[in-house]
Parts: C-alpha cells; sequence; structure tokens
C-alpha cells in the first residue's frame, strides 16, 4: 500500500506520468479490496475510470476489469461485475489482454447465473480469439464452457 501510495504522491507533469499514477491508483484499488475496504476500493477504481482519457482504451479496458474483480470480492455484486467485464467486451474489447480476462470471468459469471448459453458463448470467443492467453488456458483448465 506504501508503494502505490508513494506512487500517487508523484507529481506528474506528461500524460505517461499521469497514466503511471492512474495505473498506481487501480493498484491500490485491488490492494484496498484485499483488506476488505470494498467501498474505498469501488470509490478509487470509478474515480480512476471517471478522471481516464475517453481515447485510453487500454487503461479504461484494464480500470473496468479492475472494478469488475473488486464487485466479484463482495457478495450479491455479481450483477454489477457482469456490468463491468460487459463493458470491457463492448466498448474496450481492442485491449487483448484484458478483453482476454473480462471473457474469462464473464464465462464464469454467466454460468453461475444458469445463462448457459452465454457461458458458452464468452469461453469460445475467449478461445478463438487469444488462444494462447493465460486465460483461455486457465478456462480449458477449469473445464469450463465447451
Amino acid at each position: 500500500m506504501r508503494e502505490y501510495d508513494a506512487a500517487l504522491a508523484i507529481s506528474a507533469g506528461d500524460e505517461a506520468s499521469l497514466t503511471r499514477k492512474r495505473e498506481a491508483a487501480l493498484g491500490k484499488a485491488r490492494a484496498l479490496s484485499r483488506l476488505g475496504k470494498h467501498a474505498d476500493a469501488i470509490k478509487l477504481a470509478k474515480a480512476t475510470i471517471d478522471g481516464a482519457d475517453p481515447e485510453d482504451r487500454s487503461l479504461l479496458s484494464r480500470g473496468y476489469v479492475v472494478l469488475g474483480g473488486l464487485y466479484r470480492a463482495m457478495d450479491g455484486k455479481e450483477q454489477d461485475a457482469l456490468i463491468a467485464y460487459l463493458t470491457v467486451d463492448l466498448v474496450y474489447n481492442t485491449v487483448p489482454e484484458s478483453h482476454a480476462e473480462a471473457l474469462y470471468h464473464l464465462s464464469e459469471l454467466w454460468g453461475k447465473a444458469r445463462e448457459d448459453q452465454r457461458s458458452r458463448q464468452c469461453g469460445q470467443i475467449l478461445r478463438d480469439a487469444y488462444p494462447q492467453s493465460g486465460w483461455a488456458k486457465k478456462l480449458a483448465a477449469g473445464g469450463k464452457t465447451s
């Protein structure tokens, strides 16, 4: 947490530095969630997303993946997690690593929601579009959608 706070305290005079600070904010949000501070984590992730350049698809895709993970860490927030991951799938799907991760989680969440067709569809897109990704391998190892 101290490392993230130190990164956030650095003055950002250029766009690259500002992007790094936003990435640190997303890392801090994950750390807060792991400490059980879910409300603070979600607030930070949303503020980071809201403050991002709308053209920074890479940061926004990561932001929504983080947000989905934060919601998944909370009981009863599966719907919110679905929305976050769907945002990546539908809006920010040009960033392969984030898109692959979102598809993996969508496959799981749709399965839990008993939306088997949607679960299989996300798994198939993941396998077809990103066959070498760690997320596709994790899906295959878990025996999820066919």
